[in-house]
């Protein structure tokens, strides 16, 4: 196996390793550095379990929710989250209870609280 130095880095550019590519383009530094942005509108679909009920009114409130991403695409929490519950976007911070900030890009999962409505 060859360390991992330029000539592996040479090598897997030239081969297009996708995985290499993919830590590239979502390296923060390479990006700010080079001044380029990418456009993940529309990358991005949530999926829910089959046997995941509905939230409806008459069931017990908060109803937690966890996050998983297949792949590290980068949203903002407080877009997701609106998109997928129906709530406008002014409605989320006082609906939500989470413990990352919700207007800031993330790629990890996360796990937030959904408040009853007034």
């Amino acid at each position: 196996m060859r360390p991992r130095g330029r000539g592996f880095l040479l090598d897997g550019y030239r081969a297009n390793d996708p995985d290499l590519v993919a830590a590239a383009l979502l390296d923060p530094l390479l990006a700010r550095r080079n001044r380029f942005t990418l456009d993940w509108r529309g990358a991005w679909r949530l999926h829910t379990p089959p046997d995941t009920p509905p939230v409806r009114a008459d069931r017990a409130w908060p109803v937690r929710v966890e996050v998983v991403f297949d792949d590290p695409v980068p949203v903002r929490p407080d877009r997701l989250i609106a998109r997928a519950l129906e709530l406008s976007r002014n409605e989320v911070p006082h609906r939500i209870k989470c413990d990352i900030p919700l207007r800031r890009p993330t790629s990890t999962g996360f796990t937030f609280i959904v408040m009853p409505g007034d």
